[in-house]
């Protein structure tokens, strides 16, 4: 969860979901397509420069660099399985063993992923559909189905729900929201808590 998440279920509904499943919820786009293979195939090292998301000179200079790796036929990426590269969500929830599983390939993450584009959104998603772990997916075909989270794409980048999105939110079969901004509608993150502050105390 992010600090612009919120659940949309009671407590109790959301560990009796999670307790009653083996699956791994992670919000996956089950293919490879060329953009999320270029995430890995060139250096973006100099993302990690400070200020680069304010920095329009760094900006510059990152995508300059990587026009110039394209136009020399640079890859860098490190593939010795000739792994799928897919993305997804960087919202999930996995089991015990899948995160056991992610932190033994620390090596091998630092390795592909180190100067990646958003590796946050790559490199769980990259282990679970190249290991025993893709049977696991709760749903690889449906990216709010798949990670259990309510993300409209279609209104936003993503969307920040409003008041007005009260009973869609409840009436979906996700656990969790987002996005949420106090600063844009702070109704609807009030009428959340007070809604299920009052369903705790029925049961």
């Amino acid at each position: 969860l992010s600090g612009m998440d919120l659940p949309i279920k009671t407590q109790d509904e959301i560990h009796a979901f999670f307790d009653s499943s083996d699956k791994e919820f992670l919000g996956i786009v089950p293919q490879e397509s060329e953009y999320t293979r270029s995430h890995v195939k060139y250096d973006y090292s100099f993302l990690k420069s400070p200020r680069y998301r304010s920095s329009v000179v760094r900006k510059i200079f990152g995508r300059i660099s990587v026009k110039l790796q394209k136009i020399i036929g640079v890859d860098k990426s490190y593939n010795p399985e000739n792994w799928s590269f897919v993305d997804g969500w960087t919202w999930f929830s996995i089991t015990n063993a899948f995160a056991e599983y992610a932190v033994e390939q620390e090596e091998l993450i630092k390795k592909i992923f180190s100067n990646a584009k958003a590796p946050d959104e790559m490199f769980l998603q990259t282990l679970a559909y190249n290991s025993e772990f893709r049977e696991c997916l709760h749903d690889s075909r449906d990216l709010v189905n798949g990670s259990m989270r309510y993300i409209d794409w279609k209104r936003g980048t993503p969307y920040v729900f409003r008041k007005d999105d009260f009973k869609s939110l409840i009436g979906s079969p996700a656990m969790f929201a987002r996005k949420f901004d106090e600063r844009i509608d702070s109704d609807i993150i009030d009428m959340i808590c007070e809604f299920f502050n009052h369903e705790s105390k029925i049961v």
